[in-house]
């Protein structure tokens, strides 16, 4: 105890871990972290953890609407057209919508990989095969 006083209330507690543990511009940190969440390549469920886990992180004051618009945005561009289109009044409402959206493009982009054309499989075979000819 070299002296140092008693810590009585977790606060004080919490205080002295972040000096001494955390970098001093860590909410400013946390904060471009959560300006910069997008969903990239991850899924919808994933995406929506990061947001959530970094929205408590920042406690920021924002009411619902403004939570639900800024988690719209880091979707992707083709969840998020999908979304923009309805009324949506909270972030389950919202991570539902998405995750339909994400299911339908899955079964979209695999439908499309799919199907093939017998006429275009084989225009596109004589088109390759005389590019390389020439």
């Amino acid at each position: 105890m070299r002296g140092e006083p008693r810590i009585r209330y977790w606060h004080q507690m919490k205080a002295l871990l972040k000096a001494r543990f955390f970098p001093t511009d860590y909410k400013q940190i946390l904060f471009t972290e959560f300006q910069n969440c997008s969903q990239g390549n991850r899924s919808v469920s994933e995406c929506t953890k990061e947001f959530l886990r970094l929205q408590v992180r920042c406690n920021l004051a924002e009411t619902e609407d403004q939570q639900v618009a800024r988690h719209i945005n880091d979707l992707t561009e083709v969840i998020r057209d999908q979304l923009v289109m309805q009324q949506i009044w909270s972030i389950d409402q919202a991570q539902t919508l998405a995750l339909k959206a994400e299911r339908h493009a899955k079964t979209k982009k695999i439908t499309k990989s799919h199907s093939y054309s017998p006429i275009e499989g084989s225009s596109k075979g004589y088109s390759s095969k005389m590019e390389k000819a020439t």
